[in-house]
């Protein structure tokens, strides 16, 4: 006869399949096994070199308008974009 106790289902896994959250990747002691450690590196590097890459604006709205979407491209002077990223919000109020 079978006295073990039965392992609960982790409820995290279902989850994890409907998002790209870092969700449910496992424990190793206290801390996460190496293969996910290792892909949030990865991923990190990854943003940060996205953040410090000039935008291609021509090739994104290159892939829009292959993907079926309508795309525009247009100039805006750096003195207009610094006013409308520092103008408060309504959340600032």
């Amino acid at each position: 006869m079978d006295h073990r106790t039965p392992t609960p289902e982790n409820p995290w896994l279902a989850l994890r399949n409907l998002t790209p959250a870092r969700i449910a990747l496992g424990r190793s002691g206290i801390s996460l096994p190496t293969s996910a450690q290792l892909d949030f590196q990865f991923a990190h590097a990854q943003a940060r070199d996205a953040v410090h890459l000039p935008f291609d604006h021509a090739a994104l709205a290159e892939q829009l308008r292959t993907g079926g979407a309508t795309a525009c491209c247009c100039t805006v002077p750096p003195a207009t974009v610094t006013s409308i990223c520092s103008a408060p919000t309504s959340a600032d109020a």
